[in-house]
């Protein structure tokens, strides 16, 4: 039997820290709404692969249309790519008229998410189809025979 010292090992604070952060921030992810989005991607892939193998010749015409009207709207409602609402201290309006206004941008803003459901998935289709169709294929030796 060996007479050596017991090994102790110690967690050093910038690995407790990190753990802890992570912890933390996987408590604030909306799941329900993770679960939502991968729901429609789901469907939306699906759908799409569909298309492709019963060889529907409007596929991508279709989906480069929904991509096209998800995105325009989602960038109209959302006036813009910026995610926060101004204060209603810093609004150059009457008083009247800022309850109102800060009550259509909060309609604008569930509309953006809610298009958002669409657009995303069909942005992640179409980048799984790239990567299929470019890097995948031609590394596994796969070729398109018609």
């Amino acid at each position: 039997m060996s007479g050596g010292k017991k090994r102790t090992y110690r967690v050093k604070s910038h690995e407790y820290k990190a753990s802890r952060d992570l912890k933390s921030n996987l408590k604030k992810i909306n799941w329900r709404l993770a679960g939502i989005l991968a729901a429609c991607f789901a469907v939306i892939f699906g759908v799409f692969r569909v298309g492709i193998y019963f060889e529907w010749k409007a596929i991508y015409p279709v989906y480069y249309g929904l991509l096209l009207v998800s995105l325009a709207g989602f960038l109209w409602f959302n006036h813009g790519l910026g995610g926060k609402l101004p204060d209603r201290d810093s609004l150059n309006m009457p008083e009247e008229e800022k309850d109102g206004f800060l009550h259509k941008l909060e309609r604008d803003k569930r509309i953006a998410k809610a298009i958002s459901l669409v657009l995303i998935p069909v942005l992640l289709t179409f980048v799984f189809d790239f990567l299929q169709l470019f890097w995948i294929e031609p590394l596994l030796g796969w070729e398109y025979k018609a």
